[in-house]
């Protein structure tokens, strides 16, 4: 069953760029997950097919004759593999193109996103974590604004 993806691991990525998925992922991001890069083109997400369908579908409804999103649409569509099986030790293949872009070096982060993955490398991951610790007072509320108003209006509290 797809989703649930909580935690942060610690992988390695081999010479031949392979990493193991963590175990407690494997299960929930089934067959035919597809790997891409993440929503800030900082990282590797993986998607569980119906997470991907999602994806499929919204970039269908692109317009072929809107320039703007054709270039949205190919880079998505050209910066994405589909991982059909694992090999027996329970590793994917993250296509080079793909560890170029994201900037992966050996040590990676598999972080849990809630109805997908996304892998960092390690220093970078780092970088993004220190900056965002820096400004959470500003994270947390922009969040409750843009995400909590109903729920704030609905239960009058804070």
């Amino acid at each position: 069953m797809a989703g649930d993806f909580v935690g942060t691991f610690d992988h390695s990525l081999d010479n031949k760029g392979r990493t193991i998925v963590p175990a407690s992922f494997r299960e929930r991001l089934g067959t035919g997950f597809t790997v891409a890069m993440n929503s800030e083109w900082k990282a590797l997400a993986l998607y569980p097919a119906a997470k991907w369908d999602c994806i499929r579908e919204r970039l269908g409804r692109m317009r072929d004759t809107d320039p703007a999103a054709m270039a949205y649409k190919r880079m998505v569509s050209a910066y994405a593999a589909r991982v059909d099986e694992l090999d027996s030790q329970g590793r994917a293949l993250l296509p080079k193109p793909m560890r170029d872009k994201a900037g992966l070096g050996q040590r990676i982060l598999f972080i849990g996103m809630g109805d997908y993955v996304e892998v960092w490398d390690a220093r970078r991951y780092a970088a993004h974590e220190e900056q965002s610790l820096a400004r959470m007072e500003e994270l947390i509320a922009y969040v409750d604004e843009r995400y909590n108003a109903c729920s704030r209006t609905r239960e009058g509290g804070i």
